[in-house]
């Protein structure tokens, strides 16, 4: 799917899958939320170099758009930054849209066993998952859900 057909299949819309950031100043902080909500969740896009307004979305590009998806596969693999790589080589690319360059990126959900996926180190404080068009912060409950399904064996399989 490319960049165009994502846009137009949600009319201007974020939602569970889609996730529109402006990245006009570089690589936004909040991308790294999102990475783990759609991770965490049921995976999806996110464009850097779009902006959802009231109605419409705008493509605004990004600058220096080679070194921005650099920075991307740098970080995730970084664990300081983030727990797992949910992302893979050709999850990171580019297009020209309305000619500007937009990022686009790629987050697979991951399974069970690779849940939760996190940021800087912290399950607890780290872990997000994605609701309608929304990154959340998970509650100890839902990491402890996650780590607990996480585990090969099952609970009810231990004496």
């Amino acid at each position: 799917m490319d960049i165009k057909e994502l846009i137009a299949r949600y009319e201007s819309d974020e939602s569970l899958e889609l996730e529109f950031k402006s990245a006009a100043h570089g690589l936004p902080e909040s991308l790294w939320e999102s990475v783990s909500a759609f991770a965490n969740t049921a995976g999806g896009w996110i464009l850097l170099g779009v902006r959802q307004e009231r109605e419409a979305v705008r493509v605004e590009g990004v600058r220096n758009e080679a070194q921005l998806r650099q920075d991307i596969h740098n970080l995730m693999r970084n664990p300081e930054k983030i727990s797992r790589e949910v992302c893979g080589p050709h999850d990171i690319s580019s297009e020209k849209v309305d000619g500007a360059d937009v990022v686009i990126v790629r987050v697979h959900a991951a399974s069970a066993k690779e849940k939760p996926v996190y940021l800087s180190g912290n399950p607890y404080k780290g872990t997000f998952v994605r609701r309608n068009e929304g990154d959340y912060c998970c509650t100890k409950q839902e990491v402890d859900r996650m780590i607990r399904d996480s585990n090969v064996e099952s609970a009810d399989s231990a004496i």
